[in-house]
């Protein structure tokens, strides 16, 4: 759908921002890597959001402890998400295994 490729490109922006602010200059750094943090945020994007202001609490900014606390949020929201696909994938592949008992079941070899 659409709006999925929305996300998806929104995600990558992210990704591509934040490996941009990596190699910035360190003058640049600490602007590039906000804008990879706002992005990432806006794109639901928690580990990414959560690896740029580690980054910039890292980075020796005044505002440290904002911006670990952010990264803490992010990076909790993440593991849950994180969790959340897991669960998916293992009732997936239950649903598979389930599938492929039923075909061996009713096709007999």
């Amino acid at each position: 759908s659409a709006k999925h490729a929305l996300g998806e490109a929104k995600r990558g922006a992210a990704r591509a921002s934040l490996a941009l602010a990596v190699m910035a200059p360190p003058q640049d750094a600490p602007a590039a890597l906000m804008t990879a943090a706002e992005l990432a945020a806006d794109a639901d994007d928690s580990e990414t959001a959560a690896d740029a202001h580690y980054r910039l609490a890292s980075g020796g900014s005044g505002d440290a402890l904002m911006h670990l606390q952010q990264a803490t949020a992010f990076a909790d929201k993440a593991a849950q998400e994180s969790q959340s696909r897991a669960r998916a994938v293992d009732a997936l592949s239950t649903r598979c295994d389930l599938a492929t008992v039923l075909l061996r079941d009713t096709n007999p070899e």
